[in-house]
């Protein structure tokens, strides 16, 4: 299920090396793989190609989020707020991330 899309955003990023939404979905989809590694590389490069979209800050937080790198991802979602202060799924990460850290 997930090697399809995987493979057809890695051949659209083979095409367009510069498009920052290409690298965002591929942080998704290595993400959903378990591949943080690879999720937190493309997240990054995402915010390199566009530091000015919320969408790569985002993909890292969410990808810190699930490496349990708590603080950085909170940084990086604030950062993603900075950018779409109204964006649902940032406020929505954010919440579950903070809630989880109070449970600790």
């Amino acid at each position: 299920q997930l090697a399809c899309p995987l493979a057809v955003t890695q051949l659209a990023i083979q095409a367009d090396r510069q498009n920052a939404a290409l690298y965002s979905n591929r942080s998704v989809a290595y993400l959903s793989a378990g591949l943080m590694k690879e999720a937190l590389v493309d997240a990054e490069i995402c915010i390199r190609l566009k530091p000015d979209w919320f969408r790569g800050y985002h993909r890292k937080g969410a990808v810190l989020a699930a490496m349990k790198q708590s603080k950085d991802a909170e940084a990086a979602l604030r950062k993603a707020l900075e950018l779409e202060p109204t964006n649902s799924e940032c406020l929505k990460a954010l919440a579950g991330l903070l809630s989880e850290d109070s449970e600790r």
